[in-house]
């Protein structure tokens, strides 16, 4: 009494993910700073076809996070930044 996979999934296709990420971090007395920044390219490519590679739901090329941390006693305030390149999207 098993589902067939191949109903719902196309095993043709298959994805490729190439990047690069970077982290600087700081740290002070009482205060540390991280800044993060990813370059990324995430495609699907269907097998059997060249040059059909497509960008994936997911493929967001550039993110840049800043975190800050502040520590006074018993007190830890933190605040994040993110910045996020849009999704793709295509054209009907």
């Amino acid at each position: 009494m098993g589902t067939d996979v191949g109903v719902f999934f196309n095993s043709d296709i298959c994805s490729v993910i190439r990047g690069v990420d970077f982290l600087l971090k700081k740290k002070w007395i009482n205060y540390q700073l991280w800044l993060n920044y990813t370059l990324s390219k995430n495609e699907y490519k269907e097998e059997g076809f060249e040059g059909s590679r497509f960008p994936a739901n997911n493929d967001r090329p550039h993110n840049l996070s800043l975190v800050n941390t502040w520590e006074s006693g018993p007190w830890n305030i933190s605040a994040t930044f993110h910045y996020r390149s849009g999704l793709p999207f295509s054209v009907p």
